[in-house]
């Protein structure tokens, strides 16, 4: 099976962590991570040979990780498309490199992968601080002019 096209892309606001990102999610992926106290540690944009479109992340407190859940949950609503089978899952991974708990969202297809992120690059989430930790305060889905 041949790998997908990938661009190397920072990650966070450190200029020295890259990644090599199938090409077609790269948006996806730096829309996650622009997230405080979410990081993404992998992802893959699937194919039609049965690859499954996924991204793995980890977080830093519980507020990112309920805003993904609302977003899936917002997602499942508002889809243009039936969102089929779309799993979110918590993983414990010992390994070279990385170890803790991961969270991890699966889509169905390839397609469905690119409609979530077409439907979430829209979404603005404003964070305010309280006692010095982050709190989502609003999330709201604005149009962009084209």
């Amino acid at each position: 099976m041949e790998s997908h096209p990938t661009k190397e892309v920072t990650l966070g606001k450190c200029d020295f962590i890259t990644a090599n990102i199938d090409e077609e999610i790269v948006p996806l992926i730096e829309w996650f991570n622009q997230m405080p106290g979410l990081k993404t540690k992998y992802s893959c944009q699937g194919d039609n040979e049965g690859l499954e479109p996924n991204v793995s992340f980890q977080v830093a407190s519980l507020e990112p990780l309920i805003i993904v859940r609302n977003l899936l949950s917002l997602y499942y609503v508002n889809a243009t498309k039936l969102p089929g089978n779309i799993s979110f899952e918590v993983m414990y991974h010992v390994g070279i490199g990385s170890q803790g708990i991961f969270f991890n969202i699966r889509f169905p297809t390839k397609s469905h992968i690119l409609d979530f992120y077409d439907f979430v690059k829209d979404i603005k989430i404003r964070f305010s601080t309280n006692g010095g930790e982050l709190f989502p305060s609003n999330i709201t889905r604005e149009k962009q002019s084209d």
